[in-house]
Protein backbone atom coordinates (compact mmCIF):
# COMPACT_ATOMS: atom_id res chain seq x y z
CA UNK A 1 0.00 0.00 0.00
CA UNK A 2 1.38 3.58 -1.31
CA UNK A 3 1.91 6.36 1.43
CA UNK A 4 -0.91 8.68 -0.65
CA UNK A 5 -3.13 5.30 -0.62
CA UNK A 6 -3.20 5.56 3.52
CA UNK A 7 -3.63 9.08 3.65
CA UNK A 8 -6.85 9.13 1.42
CA UNK A 9 -7.94 6.16 3.67
CA UNK A 10 -7.27 8.26 6.70
CA UNK A 11 -8.65 11.34 5.41
CA UNK A 12 -12.31 9.20 4.32
CA UNK A 13 -12.32 7.67 8.01
CA UNK A 14 -11.77 11.29 9.59
CA UNK A 15 -14.76 12.82 7.28
CA UNK A 16 -16.41 9.36 8.79
CA UNK A 17 -15.43 10.07 12.44
CA UNK A 18 -16.67 14.14 11.93
CA UNK A 19 -20.01 12.87 10.02
CA UNK A 20 -21.20 10.78 12.77
CA UNK A 21 -20.04 13.31 15.92
CA UNK A 22 -22.06 16.20 13.80
CA UNK A 23 -24.94 13.79 13.98
CA UNK A 24 -24.66 13.26 17.57
CA UNK A 25 -24.39 9.21 16.33
CA UNK A 26 -22.42 6.42 18.49
CA UNK A 27 -18.97 5.80 16.85
CA UNK A 28 -15.91 3.34 17.93
CA UNK A 29 -12.35 3.85 17.58
CA UNK A 30 -10.45 0.19 17.30
CA UNK A 31 -6.83 0.06 17.65
CA UNK A 32 -4.97 -3.45 17.92
CA UNK A 33 -1.89 -4.03 20.54
CA UNK A 34 -1.18 -8.06 20.34
CA UNK A 35 0.07 -9.40 23.46
CA UNK A 36 3.53 -10.08 22.23
CA UNK A 37 3.96 -6.24 21.95
CA UNK A 38 6.25 -4.65 24.14
CA UNK A 39 4.72 -1.58 25.70
CA UNK A 40 6.66 0.48 23.75
CA UNK A 41 5.11 -1.10 20.73
CA UNK A 42 1.63 -1.10 22.21
CA UNK A 43 1.75 2.42 22.82
CA UNK A 44 2.35 3.26 19.34
CA UNK A 45 -0.57 0.93 17.63
CA UNK A 46 -3.16 2.31 19.89
CA UNK A 47 -2.39 5.64 19.43
CA UNK A 48 -5.55 6.37 16.47
CA UNK A 49 -4.50 8.40 13.39
CA UNK A 50 -7.83 10.04 13.92
CA UNK A 51 -9.19 13.15 15.74
CA UNK A 52 -12.59 12.76 17.64
CA UNK A 53 -14.21 14.10 20.47
CA UNK A 54 -13.97 12.03 24.20
CA UNK A 55 -17.30 10.93 23.36
CA UNK A 56 -15.64 8.29 20.78
CA UNK A 57 -15.98 4.52 22.21
CA UNK A 58 -11.93 3.53 22.39
CA UNK A 59 -11.52 0.02 22.41
CA UNK A 60 -8.28 -1.96 21.83
CA UNK A 61 -8.18 -5.28 20.45
CA UNK A 62 -5.52 -8.25 20.42
CA UNK A 63 -5.95 -9.98 16.99
CA UNK A 64 -7.64 -9.06 14.10
CA UNK A 65 -11.25 -9.46 14.77
CA UNK A 66 -12.34 -6.42 17.08
CA UNK A 67 -15.06 -9.04 18.89
CA UNK A 68 -12.77 -11.30 20.20
CA UNK A 69 -11.72 -10.63 23.96
CA UNK A 70 -13.23 -7.11 23.86
CA UNK A 71 -16.63 -5.67 25.20
CA UNK A 72 -17.23 -4.28 21.69
CA UNK A 73 -20.60 -6.64 21.45
CA UNK A 74 -21.74 -5.35 25.38
CA UNK A 75 -21.50 -1.98 24.53
CA UNK A 76 -23.24 -1.92 20.71
CA UNK A 77 -26.29 -3.50 22.53
CA UNK A 78 -26.22 -1.37 25.36
CA UNK A 79 -26.21 1.76 23.20
CA UNK A 80 -29.20 -0.02 20.87
CA UNK A 81 -26.95 -0.05 17.50
CA UNK A 82 -27.78 -2.73 15.24
CA UNK A 83 -25.54 -1.48 11.97
CA UNK A 84 -21.75 -0.84 11.81
CA UNK A 85 -19.83 0.94 9.40
CA UNK A 86 -16.59 -1.08 9.14
CA UNK A 87 -13.45 0.27 8.20
CA UNK A 88 -9.94 0.16 8.63
CA UNK A 89 -6.60 -1.75 7.77
CA UNK A 90 -5.94 -4.64 6.67
CA UNK A 91 -9.74 -5.60 4.85
CA UNK A 92 -8.71 -9.22 3.71
CA UNK A 93 -7.84 -9.34 7.83
CA UNK A 94 -9.28 -6.81 10.48
CA UNK A 95 -11.94 -5.90 8.65
CA UNK A 96 -13.11 -8.97 7.42
CA UNK A 97 -13.00 -11.30 10.31
CA UNK A 98 -14.53 -8.09 12.35
CA UNK A 99 -17.42 -8.31 9.68
CA UNK A 100 -17.60 -12.05 9.97
CA UNK A 101 -18.37 -11.55 13.61
CA UNK A 102 -20.50 -9.17 13.50
CA UNK A 103 -23.00 -10.92 10.84
CA UNK A 104 -22.97 -14.07 12.96
CA UNK A 105 -24.00 -11.56 15.99
CA UNK A 106 -26.69 -10.09 14.15
CA UNK A 107 -25.61 -6.86 13.10
CA UNK A 108 -25.82 -5.34 9.90
CA UNK A 109 -23.20 -4.40 8.38
CA UNK A 110 -21.79 -1.55 5.52
CA UNK A 111 -17.45 -1.93 4.38
CA UNK A 112 -16.78 1.40 3.23
CA UNK A 113 -14.18 0.20 0.50
CA UNK A 114 -12.27 3.79 0.27
CA UNK A 115 -12.08 3.66 3.98
CA UNK A 116 -10.39 0.13 4.21
CA UNK A 117 -6.92 -1.00 2.47
CA UNK A 118 -5.35 -3.85 2.33
CA UNK A 119 -1.25 -4.66 1.52
CA UNK A 120 -1.89 -4.28 -2.38
CA UNK A 121 -4.80 -3.80 -5.01
CA UNK A 122 -5.36 -6.91 -6.10
CA UNK A 123 -5.53 -8.41 -2.18
CA UNK A 124 -8.02 -5.20 -1.93
CA UNK A 125 -10.30 -6.55 -4.74
CA UNK A 126 -10.65 -10.09 -3.47
CA UNK A 127 -10.77 -9.02 0.31
CA UNK A 128 -14.24 -6.55 -0.73
CA UNK A 129 -15.51 -9.59 -2.91
CA UNK A 130 -16.51 -10.98 0.20
CA UNK A 131 -18.86 -8.44 1.80
CA UNK A 132 -22.71 -8.43 0.81
CA UNK A 133 -22.65 -4.77 1.43
CA UNK A 134 -20.02 -1.69 0.30
CA UNK A 135 -19.98 1.41 -0.36
CA UNK A 136 -17.87 4.28 -1.14
CA UNK A 137 -17.44 6.72 1.65
CA UNK A 138 -18.93 10.12 -0.01
CA UNK A 139 -22.09 7.70 -1.12
CA UNK A 140 -22.97 6.34 2.57
CA UNK A 141 -22.06 10.01 3.65
CA UNK A 142 -24.71 11.36 1.14
CA UNK A 143 -27.60 9.06 3.22
CA UNK A 144 -25.95 9.84 6.21
CA UNK A 145 -26.95 13.60 5.34
CA UNK A 146 -30.10 12.53 3.83
CA UNK A 147 -31.13 10.01 6.81
CA UNK A 148 -33.95 12.00 8.98
CA UNK A 149 -34.42 9.61 11.63
CA UNK A 150 -30.48 9.96 12.59
CA UNK A 151 -30.07 12.81 15.17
Amino acid sequence: MTQTKLNQIIKNNQRLVDSFQQKGLPFFIVTVAPPFFSKNLKKKFTKSLLSFSKEAFQITKEGPSAFKNTNLESLLKMNGIHSLVITGISTDNGVLKTEKTAKKLGFQTVILSDATGAKNKNTQLKALSNFENVQKTNDYLNELLDCKKCK
